[in-house]
């Protein structure tokens, strides 16, 4: 029975994610503002990875006790998680249409749930607060 777990084990192991190419958005130029994913430390799903995909691109992963600053022109932008369900060979993703004000920071918290991640606003200085708990993974 050992040996079979342990195959089993090892052909999961094996699954992971497929390979994915990471884009650079556009230079913002002019006034801009500032999305901050941040998330803090959580006892679910800290080995998880999410991808931070911004106006259909995937731009970055973001991994427990980390934040990033995604600097972005004005106006209304598709910020989303995506989360490999290895099971199923699919993404799922959260989404959110964030509005964003030149000279403006906005603060979203990245939390596990079901079978992907929540994206939260906060108010800022609660962002501040959780930004400085995490290290800033530079874009």
């Amino acid at each position: 029975m050992r040996p079979l777990f342990l195959a089993a084990l090892l052909l999961l192991t094996a699954c992971g994610a497929p390979e994915l190419k990471l884009e650079k958005l556009p230079a913002v130029e002019g006034a801009a503002g500032e999305v901050w994913l941040i998330r803090p430390t959580h006892w679910i799903g800290e080995e998880v990875v999410y991808v931070v995909n911004v106006d259909s691109r995937d731009i970055h992963t973001l991994e427990m006790k980390q934040h990033i600053r995604v600097r972005l022109a004005p106006g209304e932008h598709r910020i989303a998680l995506r989360c490999y369900q290895p099971f199923s060979n699919t993404w799922k993703e959260t989404v959110v249409n964030q509005q964003v004000q030149a000279g403006a920071n906005a603060y979203l918290a990245v939390e596990p749930r079901g079978d992907c991640a929540s994206l939260e606003p906060l108010p800022e200085a609660q962002g501040k607060r959780l930004a400085a708990r995490t290290a800033l993974r530079p874009l």
